[in-house]
């Protein structure tokens, strides 16, 4: 997840009760890793995110093998 402007993004996995919220960096985008390991990922899910309209984000979500990180230095 990562994310940049005034405010701050909410992260919300209602499948597995899981929920962060990331504030985000004015002019340098603020990155953050989030890896959720679930015994049962045949189950369907949703991920809702919300920010306010001047919060740009972006997010990664993926089901299976560990994802690798992105190099740092985002921006």
């Amino acid at each position: 997840m990562s994310c940049q402007g005034e405010g701050s993004v909410s992260v919300d996995v209602p499948t597995v009760a899981v929920s962060y919220r990331l504030r985000c960096g004015g002019v340098v985008p603020e990155v953050a890793y989030h890896e959720i390991s679930l015994g049962a990922s045949h189950r369907p899910g949703t991920v809702v995110v919300t920010a306010p309209s001047a919060v740009t984000w972006a997010a990664t979500v993926g089901r299976g093998d560990r994802a690798e990180r992105e190099p740092s230095g985002i921006g």
